[in-house]
């Protein structure tokens, strides 16, 4: 920008218009008239002339910090003086990317770090000012803000993340329809918002006209790491932890095949010993007997934001075998057994039992050995349901066969 001296009372300086360029095309080619001073006493005024800088991001950059609701961003502030004729209010529009010129100061950044926060308008200088706007503009570099805290209650980090979305901005495809911020603030009934099936609650605030916050938090730890379909690949939901414990258990005894035997016995019929008869008696040598003691435990904890069908508990049912026959009379405490036939069948030959079949079958038990083993499916001893942070805690315990089972 320069000026020259000229002496209105000229004729030939008497009109002008702004705009106007330059006489001398050649030393100035892109001048134009932008301002004439008032003649001072001796009739001379400056007329004022500037040629538009088409590359004003070369250079007029200014490093700083913004505030947006309350949130203090790394920005970059340009000030550029725009020809009347190409100033448009609102263009670019908030959010807009900003462009990384000089490469040397921005190369380094992605194509969206800095974004149009706000623009000003001002009035540019007196000489200026008839044919230039000047606009100062500050882009801020966007970025994911997250806290992290301790939780007591589930042994793990809970993570709160917050979001800048700009006026326009496209926060998600749901149902093949691209959603803007500004139409799920206008839509709080939206499953975006609240609590997902991953324990993350979503909620926002609107921090002006042009500017969005959400934020996304977790009442589980690893919700906000979870796919969108959720659940945590367990139907009773997501896993919180797993831990090891122990508790007293009662383990019954178990009765196989090979625990019993048949031992002969001779009976006298008359004092003189002369008459005698011979009836079979069973014994017992339980390979496992019974184990009441300390048992280790497997303690699984989930979270599912509604209520699960919990698994059935295990339950060894012992039964004990009571035989009142023939050649066998006995009584066999609780056990774990399978299906039991015993043949007990009397001829002619005994003084006191009549001639019949006293056989019997005793139905298996629900388990016949001890499960808990390394090959059989968890055994589920305890399970517990109750509300939890706008779901619900399951609590899965399941337990391990004591190292005393014989196979």
């Amino acid at each position: 920008m320069f000026y020259v001296e000229r002496d209105g009372n000229a004729g030939q300086y008497q009109k002008w218009e702004r705009g106007q360029p330059y006489e001398n095309k050649v030393k100035f080619p892109h001048h134009k008239l932008i301002y004439v001073s008032p003649q001072n006493a001796t009739q001379w005024s400056k007329w004022w002339y500037a040629a538009d800088r088409h590359h004003q991001d070369l250079y007029n950059y200014q490093w700083s910090s913004t505030e947006i609701g309350g949130r203090r961003l790394e920005s970059v502030t340009r000030s550029y003086l725009i020809p009347r004729d190409e100033f448009e209010a609102g263009d670019p529009a908030p959010g807009a990317a900003m462009r990384l010129t000089p490469t040397s100061v921005f190369g380094s950044y992605g194509a969206t770090d800095f974004v149009l926060a706000h623009s000003k308008q001002s009035r540019a200088p007196q000489e200026l000012d008839s044919l230039y706007v000047a606009v100062d503009r500050v882009w801020v570099r966007r970025c994911v803000t997250e806290s992290l805290g301790w939780d007591d209650a589930t042994s793990g980090i809970l993570t709160k993340r917050s979001t800048l979305y700009y006026r326009g901005e496209v926060v998600l495809s749901q149902y093949g329809i691209q959603r803007t911020v500004e139409w799920l603030f206008a839509n709080p009934q939206n499953p975006f918002w609240g609590l997902s099936i991953d324990g993350v609650v979503t909620d926002g605030e609107k921090l002006n006209c042009d500017w969005y916050v959400i934020e996304e938090r977790e009442v589980i730890p690893g919700g906000l790491e979870s796919s969108s379909s959720g659940g945590g690949g367990s139907s009773y939901g997501r896993l919180i932890r797993q831990y090891g414990d122990e508790d007293e258990m009662y383990w019954p005894p178990i009765l196989a095949n090979g625990d019993w035997w048949f031992k002969p016995i001779t009976y006298f019929v008359d004092q003189t010993r002369t008459t005698t008869f011979t009836r079979d008696s069973i014994r017992f040598e339980l390979v496992n007997p019974a184990y009441h003691g300390p048992t280790r435990l497997t303690v699984a904890q989930y979270w599912s934001k509604t209520p699960v069908a919990l698994p059935q508990v295990v339950k060894m049912m012992p039964k004990a075998i009571v035989h009142d026959g023939a050649n066998y009379d006995f009584k066999l405490e609780p056990t774990l057994h399978g299906s039991v036939y015993l043949e007990d069948k009397i001829g002619t030959k005994d003084p006191k039992i009549a001639i019949g079949d006293y056989s019997d079958t005793y139905p298996a038990t629900n388990y016949t050995t001890w499960p808990g083993g390394p090959d059989d499916p968890p055994m589920i001893v305890g399970t517990k349901q109750q509300p939890f942070r706008g779901g619900y805690m399951i609590t899965i315990s399941t337990a391990e066969r004591p190292d005393c089972y014989v196979p």
